[in-house]
């Protein structure tokens, strides 16, 4: 029983540091755990979670596919499998990872999403139409499943779809920065651009680190010819997301219109 007991109490550790956001620390508790529970696929599940919020997804994709060859009919393993790939640019890979999640278990909740997600990134609509139609199956008050059909409607011009879509989220809860970001963008593009910065403003307030509501409210601020106020916004989308390449071009733009071109990027 000591080794199954010392596993329980690394495990535990390794909760309590993911939940402090330690997580180098939080995977070599579990890797501590599994050294002594080598067969226990929910220790190697919190592992890849643990390795994927520290964006080591590398070592998330070689622990998924140890702890596959123990189990191939876990779920979430696959998933797990299937953000790591995500989060390196291969939504190809990915989506075939969160196939196999589905087979094993077709009402896999996070599954759904992560390919409903994959898909509509691959402008796959009506397969991710179908995924989400099965989440609000599951769920008819899921809200993200909702914000997925508004990001397709708003991905097919279908911008007063997009705005219905998203308030009808705002009305049930409107703690949702998402939504807001969504309407900004149909406004943007209805040309109405008081009410997409107000909607930028307000999913910002929701979510400071909204790298995508940063940058579309910095977008908004350029055309209003406030660079100022756009580098503000730009500078916080690369501290939130510094490996977007798209905000450094922004930003680049940006100096240009204030007159800073010197200080680079």
């Amino acid at each position: 029983a000591k080794g199954p007991g010392l596993a329980a109490g690394y495990a535990a550790k390794g909760d309590l540091l993911l939940d402090r956001e330690e997580y180098d620390n939080a995977v070599a508790a579990y890797e501590q755990a599994i050294q002594r529970a080598p067969k226990d696929i929910d220790l190697r599940t919190s592992l890849t979670h643990a390795l994927i919020l520290g964006r080591r997804n590398d070592d998330a994709i070689v622990a998924s596919e140890a702890a596959i060859k123990l189990d191939e009919s876990d779920a979430m393993v696959w998933n797990n499998l299937g953000v790591a790939y995500l989060n390196k640019g291969d939504a190809v890979t990915a989506l075939d990872k969160f196939d196999h999640a589905l087979a094993a278990d077709p009402k896999h909740r996070l599954a759904l999403r992560n390919r409903a997600d994959t898909l509509i990134e691959l402008g796959r609509y009506d397969k991710a139409e179908a995924d989400i139609d099965a989440m609000l199956a599951i769920s008819p008050d899921d809200r993200r499943a909702v914000l997925y059909r508004a990001t397709i409607a708003l991905r097919k011009g279908d911008l007063d779809g997009a705005i219905h879509a998203a308030e009808s989220v705002l009305d049930a809860d409107d703690s949702w920065s998402w939504a807001y970001n969504i309407i900004g963008e149909a406004r943007d593009r209805q040309g109405d651009a008081a009410a997409a910065l107000d909607a930028f403003s307000r999913a910002i307030a929701l979510d400071p680190d909204y790298a995508d509501a940063l940058q579309n409210r910095a977008h908004i601020y350029r055309a209003m010819h406030q660079p100022e106020k756009a580098l503000v916004d730009l500078d916080a989308a690369l501290a939130a997301a510094p490996d977007e390449a798209r905000i450094y071009v922004a930003r680049c733009g940006a100096l240009e219109e204030a007159g800073k071109v010197t200080e680079g990027l």
